[in-house]
């Protein structure tokens, strides 16, 4: 009996230490405010919408908004749970579910040209099942899963959080995943620390990193043979951490760091070159290494950091951009070439690509035999003219303070922000930071 006592009195005091800690306010930093072009503007979407599907950490397909589903004679049929609702307590209906897919599909965010090549027809049985018509075999939730499809409606809120007002995030009580522990997000834009070096007196750990490919890509304006060489200087004179060409193509790996080598007598055309950089916020821990870089190689080097770097390009007030890689989820190879050449605008620097695009786009589903001659001659199209190829491989760790708990990641690296949670009791524990940063 004494023993049985002191089990319970150590379960009492335990209690504090294990059960979920509602409340406080997580403060988070992020490098670029919400381009669609990198992670920050997936993070952003994920605090205000739920995805269709999601992957979880062991990349099994779920899904907060069916119940279950199945295949039948060509469809697939999805069932809503009962009373879904939104952040402001209207029914999440199963029209909405629809239109966020058909939406999707007009997009070339990655994930749609799979999903629109196997979709036939998207509508629903009321009154609560959505039901797909593919035109091949596929496993349907994988491709709905893409994190970049959520369910959208003007003016309605489904994920954990929602806007409160600028840059303020207040927990969504009816979030189909359950009530997140955070009372509030605070999202800070631009960074309040300058020099954009998160981990300077930061009590912290990197819960969460993100990897992904880094995409040089040059203006033809500039594409002369010394701006060409002096481009070419700087990029590979870069102590990158890690190279990109294990992650390529044949096609595209030749050309990613094997650039040509400036000969001693043309020395002095070479450094009348000037290379004019724009540089996302979200890449900023990369100006440092730039500017070492030119200056062991002699260029001359400017690097802004700019929201919209490939309107910059376009535009012609830089000469190149680096970019990271959207393609967190892709089909096929084939769809992430088509991905970039649409994302990236591409055809506007060389609009040969639309014509290659078109042989793509025809032979996809069709005949894999001309499929893979198209997808090759594309990549050879653009590592001849080297205007648009990979050069590294980047980190971008997102740092979390001691004194809150990490929920964990899906498939793709996304940090669960709902299931972050205070940790224990600590003095100030209403203020807390995660920053992230691109290396």
């Amino acid at each position: 009996m004494k023993k049985t006592l002191w089990f319970f009195a150590l379960l009492f005091l335990l209690m504090p230490y294990t059960r979920p800690r509602y409340g406080g306010e997580l403060k988070l930093e992020l490098p670029a405010s919400g381009n669609p072009l990198f992670w920050d503007g997936l993070l952003k979407d994920s605090f205000t919408f739920v995805n269709i599907f999601y992957l979880d950490s062991r990349g099994k397909a779920g899904s907060f908004l069916f119940s279950h589903w199945w295949e039948k004679e060509g469809k697939w049929y999805f069932q809503l749970k009962e009373g879904l609702l939104y952040g402001d307590a209207t029914p999440i209906l199963p029209q909405d579910v629809a239109n966020s897919i058909n939406a999707f599909l007009q997009t070339s965010q990655p994930g749609a040209l799979s999903l629109k090549r196997t979709i036939t027809s998207i509508g629903v049985e009321p009154p609560d099942r959505v039901v797909v018509e593919v035109s091949s075999s596929a496993n349907l939730p994988l491709l709905l899963s893409t994190p970049y499809l959520f369910l959208r409606k003007e003016g309605k809120f489904s994920g954990p959080f929602v806007p409160q007002q600028e840059g303020i995030f207040v927990a969504n009580p009816f979030f189909p995943g359950g009530r997140p522990y955070l009372d509030r997000i605070l999202l800070v834009y631009p960074p309040e620390i300058p020099d954009m070096s998160f981990t300077q007196g930061f009590e912290g750990r990197a819960a969460f990193s993100v990897r992904y490919l880094v995409y040089l890509l040059v203006s033809p304006k500039v594409w002369r043979k010394l701006s060409r060489r002096a481009i070419f200087s700087l990029v590979s004179s870069l102590a990158w951490k890690t190279r990109a060409d294990s992650y390529l193509p044949p096609q595209l790996s030749q050309f990613s760091l094997d650039f040509p080598l400036i000969r001693v007598g043309r020395l002095r055309g070479y450094l009348r070159r000037k290379v004019v950089m724009a540089l996302s916020p979200a890449l900023a821990s990369m100006v440092g290494e730039l500017k070492e870089g030119a200056s062991l190689a002699r260029v001359k080097v400017e690097v802004n950091l700019s929201e919209t770097p490939l309107e910059d390009l376009l535009s012609g007030k830089v000469s190149a951009a680096l970019f990271p890689s959207q393609a967190v989820f892709v089909g096929s190879e084939a769809e992430e070439l088509v991905g970039m050449i649409e994302r990236y605008r591409l055809d506007r620097f060389y609009p040969y690509l639309t014509n290659l695009k078109k042989k793509i786009l025809s032979y996809m589903g069709k005949d894999e035999k001309k499929l893979e001659k198209a997808v090759s001659s594309t990549y050879e199209y653009m590592a001849s003219r080297e205007f648009f190829f990979p050069v590294a491989v980047a980190d971008q760790p997102i740092y979390l303070k001691n004194s809150f708990l990490e929920g964990g990641k899906d498939f793709y690296g996304r940090p669960l922000m709902w299931k972050i949670r205070r940790a224990l009791p600590q003095p100030h524990e209403g203020e807390v930071n995660t920053s992230s940063q691109a290396h």
